[in-house]
């Protein structure tokens, strides 16, 4: 249902949310662990601990985030809440325009630069994590700048998705909404 690597890095959560909560998570998605934790320790609690079980702070990139930061894609879009592309970017000298707020969509990426889309924000910028099945469900609603800028990127050019999975609802909502515009307009013309 969800990447693998956020899969296997959600073990140590999944593991920690198992000795916390008594409960079995072992088969549930990480999305429904990240839910279960934060409804019991609240947000902040959730979020530190995912800094510290997805050891933000010690991974390095692999040669898999090389061979793909060598792409030639301007625009990359990803779930990911590390920072292995930024820090795979700034290795390889190659200058990137990282957008993570609603706020930041209107700044210009200047001709060479990457623009990378964290589409469901990054440990940095917490208040904009999407996470939990709330996140995921409220998505579109509570993110309607960056669901329409979205939109426009997937009608109007290639981006490299990265971390995504056809099954995320909040993608599944925006291709929705997408259809139903083209429809409306191919019936108005």
């Amino acid at each position: 249902k969800y990447p693998l690597s956020f899969k296997v890095k959600s073990y140590a959560v999944i593991d920690y949310v198992n000795a916390i909560l008594g409960d079995d998570y072992n088969d549930a998605s990480s999305i429904e662990v990240f839910s279960a934790f934060e409804s019991r320790f609240k947000r902040p609690a959730l979020i530190a601990k995912l800094k510290e079980k997805l050891f933000i702070d010690e991974v390095k990139p692999s040669r898999s985030h090389y061979a793909l930061c060598q792409l030639p894609f301007g625009k990359i879009c990803t779930t990911n809440f590390d920072f292995l592309l930024e820090d795979t970017f700034n290795d390889i000298h190659k200058k990137i325009c990282v957008k993570v707020r609603e706020e930041q969509l209107s700044d210009y990426v200047i001709k060479g630069k990457v623009e990378i889309l964290k589409f469901h924000g990054d440990l940095n910028n917490p208040q904009e994590l999407i996470a939990t099945e709330e996140d995921y469900d409220s998505f579109v609603f509570g993110h309607p700048l960056l669901t329409t800028y979205l939109c426009n990127i997937l009608l109007t050019s290639t981006p490299l998705f990265i971390g995504y999975s056809l099954d995320d609802a909040d993608l599944r909502q925006i291709v929705q909404l997408i259809k139903s515009r083209l429809k409306r307009i191919i019936k108005g013309a």
